[in-house]
């Protein structure tokens, strides 16, 4: 039963705002996962296009293409920030020059001076404002953004977010050289077979929000039993078969991590498995989501992190959560 529903809409009024005229350099900042990057795309994007005349920087440390397709946004590595400005983060306290009497905002956004230019850093993470994060039970989903980055839009004088739907993630994969590459690749293995299921099989360390339980081993007897069906594995540690296929052959050649190429693939794919984490939540994009719905089979140990969007349709969402081995097993047997 769906429980996702958006229960808070944050204070719009005229408390802060911040003097963009006097701001030279704009710096994204999120320090935590590769998913954690992905998902605020579009509310960053939103800000580039709005906030003209400003130099856009995302710094984080999954590389420099992962933002390819917001133009006025050049991504900085961690080391090039600390080399540049003696400081680990944008949010190192040495850096800083204003603290907002306002908690939310306060958390969110810093101003600064770097090199004698006067900037504004911004944090993506969904926890940057504690009290929207908490009424959603400390749960990482999508109204929290939607939520964080109005505060954050009211501040910099940004239009409010009226349709959520808009700024589900979404990516423009022309920029990546790689649309008609995934497409020829996967529509020959889709002549060949009936179905196409993207299994997110990664490895990851045991956290509060996902169990690291060995994926292969519980889509292993579907991949035997159902030879006109593809399965097409993000991490190539799955044994080989006639109808096994592995994103790394699909993406041969392309910079690490090619994480953003997920919600591409699977755009080709009829069925969606994985933890809610890494490559899954690559795939959480409004044109899987929303304009052709995926059938996903995830699972998290939080219901609002495995249903995470609102505005999804709930119809092609199975979920166990919080995780449990045999209603996994069981799940997966409903769809093979």
């Amino acid at each position: 039963m769906r429980q996702l529903m958006y229960q808070y809409v944050p204070d719009t009024s005229d408390n802060w705002k911040i003097d963009m005229s006097e701001v030279e350099e704009i710096y994204f900042h999120n320090p935590f996962g590769i998913g954690d990057i992905f998902v605020a795309r579009t509310f960053i994007k939103e800000i580039c296009k709005q906030i003209k005349d400003k130099k856009n920087y995302y710094c984080h440390r999954w590389g420099t293409h992962l933002f390819e397709d917001i133009p006025n946004l050049e991504e900085m590595s961690v080391i090039d920030f600390e080399s540049k400005f003696k400081a680990d983060s944008p949010f190192d306290r040495s850096l800083i020059n204003h603290y907002s009497s306002n908690p939310s905002e306060s958390s969110a956004m810093k101003t600064a001076t770097l090199n004698k230019v006067k900037s504004l850093h911004i944090n993506t993470w969904y926890n940057t404002m504690t009290e929207h994060h908490a009424r959603y039970l400390g749960q990482a989903c999508f109204p929290v953004l939607v939520h964080n980055f109005q505060s954050i839009f009211n501040v910099l004088k940004i239009n409010e977010i009226e349709n959520p739907v808009d700024f589900l993630p979404s990516v423009d994969y022309s920029y990546y050289d790689q649309d008609k590459k995934v497409a020829k690749s996967i529509q020959n293995i889709k002549s060949k077979f009936k179905k196409l299921v993207l299994v997110c099989n990664e490895l990851i360390e045991k956290t509060p929000i996902v169990d690291n339980f060995n994926i292969n081993q519980t889509v292993q007897e579907h991949v035997t039993n159902n030879p006109d069906t593809a399965f097409i594995f993000t991490r190539a540690d799955f044994p080989t078969a006639n109808n096994v296929f592995f994103t790394d052959n699909i993406l041969r050649g392309k910079p690490r991590p090619d994480l953003i190429y997920m919600g591409l693939i699977a755009e080709y794919c009829d069925v969606i498995i994985g933890r809610m984490s890494g490559p899954t939540t690559h795939t959480l994009t409004k044109a899987n989501l929303v304009d052709n719905p995926k059938q996903y089979i995830v699972t998290t140990n939080f219901k609002y992190v495995s249903e995470w969007a609102v505005e999804r349709d709930y119809s092609k969402l199975s979920h166990v959560t919080p995780f449990n081995m045999e209603e996994w097993k069981s799940l997966l047997s409903k769809y093979f």
